[in-house]
């Protein structure tokens, strides 16, 4: 039992220069608030030892209550139980009870954390040991850089020499952990500590290694409605679609960085590499990613931004979960702000079938997608979509100019953003969705712009999120050929009729497995395993086939 005729109420001041929190030093009024460290670190502590019996079973807070009745403690005195083992001691929280035939704990003068706190012990680390634990509570909202500056307070250094430390998680071996980064808050997913867990600190820099691999899209993408065959693929058949994987990945080796760094730094430095460096001007022409290691892409989220990385999804995640893709954009990038997101797209034209046509059965002879019709359909029915590329959807980083604050999409900035860069007249440019999932397309409109999120909000739900399961069609309506119809506003009233008849448009085959199994379509799970396989040559050696009925 820990007693002391010191304060222990945080009131007071050690070192008897009355100081306590004026406003300058908050850490050192945190230091002296045994309310919260715990009567048993007071300087003037007094310990008693006393042997109990008590039933079986006793709760902790039938404890509380005889433990006030025999040291005669008021009620108005807050009090919490640690249970001793081998010198270590740790927070008995509720609710508990006594069930063991004997057992060692120290009764001390204190208060137990709230729901949005954590009771944690830290120490300070050297190259040949540590110190002793000393307790603190924490708000869970609080960064690690505040933990950091505590623990230097409770051991009388400097709390403004943080940067000089850094934090590391100990387990229940004693053994140093994973690195906790001095932006991320005690709640995050990659943190989120329990009461009693250890935590130290000690001088030195966190490092972080990722391993980085360059990515390149094999098509030829610079002439729009062009072949995509690449012009250096002699042995390639002209007719081969990329129905998989356009993509090629090459690995640049292992980069470690400082885990504080900047998107702008991460840049810098993959620039730095010699691979890098010879090829690209400069390190605003690289665009970086995560590498989706089921399909070998690169992950259109999360996105890495501007600003420090710690704290950005998959930043903390483990070296071979978290592996950055490199791609060299044409022109320069100079930032990724916050509510940037990535945009799947094809280019796409529609026609209108003449009914001979559709008579004689005669098969199209254009790379597009056609829906079957019979000689009876209508003429909405009687419709050929043409997408471009064929296969896979083309990848375009947007974020709304001037908005760049706000998670917010309109159509007017979005329309604009096409129309620069395929160089569409405003009036002839229309943009549809498809939305994977439920298998549905919609045109997109103005009619959200002026929602405090535009189109980021219901009903189109351009969120960051997902990206996979949104497919934008742009079309140029001045190359749309339909039958007596030469004006854009009546191309636009004919394709919005005709929306329930058209089929969906090329897929990745991540949305495809998504589509399929969300739209209950027979194609089966093998289909999934050898477009897997043939995007993965160690895959494909293997000879697996999965057959599932």
């Amino acid at each position: 039992i820990e007693t002391t005729n010191a304060d222990a109420d945080g009131d007071g001041d050690a070192d008897g220069d009355g100081g306590g929190d004026n406003g300058k030093d908050s850490h050192k009024a945190l230091a002296l608030n045994y309310e919260e460290i715990g009567s048993s670190h007071h300087p003037n502590v007094k310990k008693e030892m006393r042997h109990w019996k008590l039933p079986k079973g006793t709760s902790l807070i039938r404890f509380f209550e005889i433990a006030r009745e025999r040291c005669r403690i008021p009620s108005d005195v807050e009090l919490r139980v640690l249970r001793d083992y081998d010198g270590e001691k740790y927070l008995i929280p509720f609710p508990h009870t006594f069930n063991a035939r004997t057992q060692r704990v120290v009764l001390e003068r204190g208060r137990y954390p709230k729901t949005n706190e954590v009771f944690l012990k830290g120490c300070m680390l050297a190259e040949h040991g540590r110190s002793s634990f000393m307790p603190f509570i924490v708000d869970k909202k609080k960064s690690v850089k505040f933990v950091k500056q505590t623990i230097l307070t409770l051991f009388g250094l400097n709390p403004n020499d943080v940067r000089k430390y850094v934090c590391h998680h100990i387990n229940g071996n004693g053994e140093i952990g994973k690195c906790w980064r001095d932006d991320l808050t005690l709640n995050s997913s990659a943190i989120n500590p329990t009461n009693g867990d250890h935590v130290g600190i000690q001088i030195g820099v966190d490092m972080v290694s990722k391993i980085v691999n360059i990515m390149r899209d094999t098509r030829n993408l610079s002439t729009p409605w062009e072949s995509t065959q690449a012009a250096d693929d002699a042995d390639a058949d002209a007719n081969i679609v990329h129905v998989t994987n356009p993509f090629i990945e090459s690995e640049l080796g292992t980069l470690t960085i400082e885990g504080n760094s900047t998107l702008e730094q991460l840049r810098q430095q993959i620039h730095s590499l010699p691979q890098i460096k010879r090829d690209v001007p400069s390190h605003r022409h690289l665009l970086l990613s995560w590498r989706d290691f089921v399909w070998k892409t690169p992950l259109s989220f999360p996105l890495l931004t501007n600003g420090r990385l710690t704290g950005q999804p998959k930043w903390n995640a483990h070296v071979q979960r978290s592996i950055i893709c490199v791609e060299i954009a044409d022109s320069e990038i100079a930032s990724i702000p916050k509510y940037s997101r990535f945009l799947h797209y094809h280019l796409a034209k529609i026609e209108t079938l003449p009914v001979a046509d559709i008579d004689s059965g005669a098969p199209s002879t254009s790379d597009s997608t056609t829906k079957s019709v019979s000689a009876s359909a209508s003429e909405f029915e009687r419709v050929t979509l043409s997408y471009w590329p064929q296969d896979f959807h083309l990848r375009a980083l947007y974020h709304e100019p001037g908005n760049e604050s706000l998670d917010k999409v309109t159509y007017s900035q979005l329309s604009t953003f096409f129309c620069s860069k395929y160089k569409i007249s405003a009036d002839n440019v229309l943009i549809a969705m498809f939305k994977v999932r439920r298998g549905e397309w919609s045109i997109l409109s103005a009619d959200c712009d002026a929602n405090p999120k535009g189109m980021v909000g219901a009903p189109f739900q351009i969120t960051q999120t997902a990206r996979e399961l949104q497919i934008f069609c742009v079309f140029d309506l001045s190359q749309c050929s339909m039958k007596d119809l030469a004006d854009h506003e009546q191309k636009r009233q004919f394709i919005q009729k005709s929306l329930p008849y058209w089929q969906p448009p090329p897929m990745s085959p991540n949305a495809r497995n998504l589509y399929s199994h969300q739209n209950r379509t027979s194609a089966g799970i093998n289909q999934y395993s050898q477009q897997i396989a043939s995007s993965n040559s160690s895959y494909r050696e293997t000879g697996i086939v999965i057959n599932i009925d």
